[in-house]
């Protein structure tokens, strides 16, 4: 499970589906916790904060521009290497794109948002 800093969050191990619903999700997990007689802390145990960065980037057409910006984005994978990653999408309720990138290191996250900026 993961939860991006706007709220929305994403689980695949409760359903058969990646499922982003803020509902579902939590019906999901007091049914486990009832379930298994638990208590939310024995369910996830781990709290991993990671730096990360929501940039949206606002297009009259953003399928386009996601098609425009593969090898931008792909090198900005580069810069992150195995310690970070980027997600990249279209806003379901907005003519943007909205990246996300994560980073162990605040340095090399601030150096891809940079070049993300510069190019985009």
């Amino acid at each position: 499970m993961g939860a991006e800093s706007s709220g929305h969050i994403i689980q695949s191990g409760l359903a058969s589906i990646p499922i982003g619903d803020g509902l579902i999700t939590m019906t999901k997990i007091i049914d486990l916790l009832c379930t298994r007689n638990k208590k939310i802390e024995e369910l996830y145990p781990v709290n991993l904060k990671i730096p990360s960065k929501l940039i949206n980037i606002h297009s009259s057409s953003p399928e386009q521009l996601l098609k425009d910006n593969n090898l931008v984005f792909s090198n900005v994978e580069e810069i992150l290497g195995n310690s970070g990653r980027i997600f990249v999408r279209k806003s379901g309720t907005q003519s943007l794109i909205r990246i996300l990138i994560e980073h162990e290191s605040n340095e090399v996250l601030e150096l891809a948002e940079q070049k993300i900026k510069l190019i985009l």
